[in-house]
């Protein structure tokens, strides 16, 4: 549980910024609305929680982090623009996103056409594509309150690299961290061990769309436990069984997402790409159908459907034979 950062009044200055009023909190701290004096713009003010700030370790993390995450450059990813410490305060601060997050979007019961959800998690994809080719970097706790619709209706991804101990794929640190939230989190992410890589926030992401499409994350629960649980070991169920109208394709796509194991996820983030692109026009994705058939299931299921083509076929020639003997027998007899 992390301890809140002390109360800041309005007015306060911090270094080089003057405190407007308290945002909300986030995976590591606190963020505030806050103005940077030197620039005159609102800024987001990120300060770390005081029970993280003990950790030596985490802190060295954190300047690293902060100096990688100043050089990304996306329209999808929030800008960070400065980093330091005052007194006790280790802050971050941030680009405002003026808008609407997903998460209030869902609450207030909006849900958005196919064709929109589509392309905003596109977008998204692109972005998380661009973090991973130039830095190997991960999110590590993607959710629909960590995506917000700027002015312009465009997403923009925030709180990225600080959801958790700020460290990149593969490190041995890796292992060990926590982040991520329970309604969202990948199954890799509970075990001990794993080493997460890009495709723990492909099944974070197809979670986040599953619930903006649905209106409800894919394995709700009361307790974190059942959650988690549920993550681990139950099935993804059909979005469209909760939203009637969905297209098979976008559920192919979200299934595939979320798929158990992360071999059987895309292979990458521009396969996912591309996939979205075919979906967006009505094609079907070229991923593995991960609908929690077997393959036997699945081999049953194409069978099937030869069969019923060929009754198809000869139904329609025997129609036409039957069309065709009936006007003889009618030119016959004239």
């Amino acid at each position: 549980m992390l301890v809140p950062v002390p109360e800041l009044a309005p007015g306060t200055i911090l270094g080089g910024f003057r405190i407007i009023q308290r945002l909300g909190q986030g995976g590591m701290g606190d963020v505030f609305l806050a103005r940077q004096l030197s620039m005159d713009r609102n800024v987001a003010l990120k300060i770390l929680s005081p029970s993280l700030i003990r950790n030596d370790a985490l802190i060295g993390k954190f300047r690293d982090e902060v100096r990688t995450l100043a050089n990304l450059r996306h329209p999808n990813i929030v800008t960070a623009f400065d980093a330091g410490e005052v007194e006790t305060f280790y802050y971050m601060a941030m680009a405002h996103v003026v808008g609407e997050d997903l998460g209030r979007m869902v609450e207030r019961g909006c849900l958005l056409a196919e064709k929109r959800i589509l392309h905003l998690f596109l977008q998204v994809s692109e972005a998380l594509k661009y973090a991973w080719d130039e830095v190997k970097l991960i999110h590590h706790d993607i959710k629909p309150s960590n995506i917000m619709l700027d002015g312009k209706g465009n997403p923009v991804l925030l709180d990225f690299g600080l959801a958790g101990p700020l460290v990149r794929a593969g490190s041995p640190d890796d292992a060990a961290r926590p982040g991520g939230t329970p309604l969202y989190i990948s199954p890799e992410m509970l075990q001990k061990g794993s080493v997460p890589d890009f495709r723990s926030d492909m099944y974070s992401l197809g979670a986040t769309m599953f619930c903006v499409a649905t209106g409800r994350p894919p394995f709700p629960g009361d307790h974190i436990n059942e959650i988690l649980a549920k993550h681990r070991d139950e099935p993804v169920p059909d979005p469209r069984s909760l939203r009637k109208g969905l297209s098979e394709g976008t559920a192919r796509l979200i299934q595939t997402m979320m798929a158990k194991s992360p071999h059987k996820r895309h292979k990458s983030w521009q396969e996912l790409i591309d996939d979205f692109y075919r979906v967006s026009l009505g094609e079907e994705p070229k991923v593995r159908k991960h609908l929690g058939e077997s393959h036997a299931a699945r081999k049953a299921g194409r069978l099937a459907r030869r069969k019923r083509r060929r009754k198809a076929l000869t139904i329609a020639v025997v129609v036409v034979a039957l069309i065709g003997l009936a006007a003889y027998i009618i030119h016959t007899r004239l």
